[in-house]
């Protein structure tokens, strides 16, 4: 009987997944750049991709997606305080959709550390939009995410936020532009307070100085 193999491409920094995809273009794609290189001593490892890559006005390639995304968690991880392998751990950002996918165990953790109702309790949704919009702008992502994409989220943890436009319409650090939920400026530090909490599984540093 015939086995059919299930090819993967992974995209790990050092010991940390940060991206995978089973499209089978894809896999061709990489694997004829990798026999190339190989069969080519002279010439970097890659060359023959250069038609398909892109490129800036000034005529040099631009960062490949994978690259982006290790650079993206890098300066997200760097702005929250954590490094690098906690983000990775805690929501696996990507600029794929959902963007995001929480931990389980982050959210539990975060759950027991903050109020279940009152001024301080953090509903399921504005811990998703939270994330999610903190992370475009490291991303590159143009614009800000949606409610559908906060419970696209939330569907990685399998939580669904029955009330998410009332609980992110009552959130002081976000704000509705259009349609999109974004990162209100004047209270940046609030937004990634509550990021860096639930990436420590700690209480976040204002329910903790109350």
């Amino acid at each position: 009987m015939a086995v059919t193999a299930n090819l993967k491409i992974q995209l790990m920094a050092d010991s940390v997944l940060v991206a995978e995809s089973e499209d089978a273009l894809l896999w061709q794609r990489v694997f004829s750049a990798i026999q190339k290189g190989q069969g080519s001593p002279g010439a970097p490892q890659g060359a023959d991709l250069d038609d398909e890559a892109e490129r800036d006005d000034s005529g040099e390639q631009t960062d490949q997606p994978g690259a982006n995304v290790v650079k993206g968690a890098a300066s997200f991880a760097k702005e929250l305080g954590v490094s690098p392998d906690v983000l990775v751990g805690a929501c696996a950002p990507s600029i794929q959709s959902p963007y995001i996918h929480m931990d389980d165990h982050h959210w539990e953790a975060l759950k027991k550390n903050t109020p279940g109702r009152g001024p301080t309790a953090i509903p399921p949704a504005v811990m998703a939009a939270t994330l999610l919009g903190l992370w475009f702008k490291h991303a590159g992502l143009a614009g800000g995410p949606t409610v559908l994409q906060c419970q696209a989220v939330l569907q990685t943890i399998d939580l669904r936020d029955r009330n998410a436009a009332r609980a992110l319409r009552h959130c002081s650090w976000l704000q509705n532009r259009k349609g999109s939920v974004l990162v209100n400026p004047a209270e940046r530090s609030r937004a990634l307070r509550l990021a860096k909490a639930y990436c420590l599984k700690k209480v976040p540093e204002e329910s903790a100085e109350e």
